[in-house]
């Protein structure tokens, strides 16, 4: 094996395969990668057995070759180079020589690695990678943390499509995002895919991406990019059936007035229950905190339909869902004080 890359460039394209590497792990083998050089490319893999990594990179390749090698010390150093630089496999060593300097990596047989689990494209999907990045920014962040929910569905995002429509729904039990759009060539599915493996999808940057399920795994692919994971299997719970799509009080707001207005007033909430209090009626629209710090009300500016209600919000939580909207206007639509709430643009 013998070939050229620029560092940083190189790095670059490396690094998504990197990044899955662990960096504790009972199984010694996995906190190396594996390096395919060809002349029509470069390839980088990576896994930890649940979430694997797949990358094309480029660079000059005089003689092909395939091994693996640790991918802390060689991500720390191609990190830390500048300019072109040259490597060669000898023997049990790839000898790694830049400007001023040269090191050597241990390498491993490709054979001692697990082997690549990487979904074809075909029969999968095809949506605009912005899109898709959006719809997961919009409900990943209400997933559960693993170690602080019994059910581990509620740690995934649910992925369900029918009638043409890919939903994303994503709940810890006390709140629930729900994102949908409309897809061409999704087959009926309903699966649970692990946040992590989301997280890859603003590494790419493809204008289309292809997502595929196959044997209990995702596949996520671009045109220099594939990351695949296990599905989580388990039943989802009927989200479908604890969104209150009756709610029959609305609140409808401009949302970053009432953002401004949820940051002035929270500041007098009690750290730990972080309350703030809505008093709505259709005649006036108040926001209410109080704390040994003080207290504080503010009108909104907005339109209220129903019978007034007071009710309260815990605000950080509050804001993370409302600055998820685009919107310029929101709805909040509520029954009871002590009933679900629906936020929605």
């Amino acid at each position: 094996m013998k070939f050229k890359v620029n560092a940083i460039e190189f790095y670059e394209g490396i690094n998504p395969a990197l990044s899955v590497v662990p960096s504790r792990t009972t199984l010694p083998v996995l906190t190396n990668f594996i390096l395919d050089v060809k002349k029509e490319g470069i390839s980088a893999y990576a896994t930890d057995l649940e979430v694997s990594v797949m990358v094309k990179t480029h660079g000059e390749v005089e003689e092909e070759g395939k091994i693996g090698l640790p991918a802390k010390s060689f991500g720390e150093i191609m990190k830390n180079i500048d300019g072109d630089v040259e490597f060669e496999l000898l023997e049990s060593h790839l000898y790694c020589r830049y400007p001023r300097g040269r090191v050597s990596f241990p390498v491993i047989m490709p054979e001692d690695y697990p082997e690549a689990i990487i979904p074809s494209k075909e029969g999968g999907f095809e949506i605009e990678r912005l899109t898709l990045a959006a719809m997961v920014e919009k409900t990943a962040f209400a997933t559960a943390s693993s170690e602080r929910v019994a059910r581990r569905a509620m740690v995934g995002v649910l992925f369900h499509i029918e009638d043409d429509t890919l939903k994303l729904v994503a709940s810890d039990g006390t709140r629930l995002a729900f994102v949908s759009r409309k897809i061409e060539g999704g087959e009926p599915i309903k699966v649970i895919v692990p946040p992590q493996v989301l997280n890859f999808i603003k590494k790419m940057d493809d204008e289309k991406i292809t997502v595929k399920i196959e044997e209990g795994r995702i596949g996520i692919s671009g045109e220099n990019m594939t990351v695949s994971a296990r599905l989580i299997e388990e039943e989802y719970p009927d989200y479908e059936a604890v969104i209150p799509w009756d709610n029959d009080k609305i609140l409808r707001i401009e949302k970053e007035k009432l953002v401004n207005v949820i940051k002035r007033v929270s500041i007098f909430a009690t750290p730990q229950a972080k309350g703030i209090e809505f008093s709505l009626t259709p005649e006036t629209m108040v926001v209410k905190a109080q704390s040994e710090m003080g207290e504080a009300e503010e009108e909104l500016e907005g339109e209220f339909d129903g019978t007034g209600i007071d009710v309260l919000f815990n605000y950080q939580m509050l804001l993370e869902i409302i600055r998820r909207i685009e919107d310029d206007r929101i709805e909040i639509t509520l029954k009871e004080p002590a009933s679900p709430t629906l936020i929605r643009g």
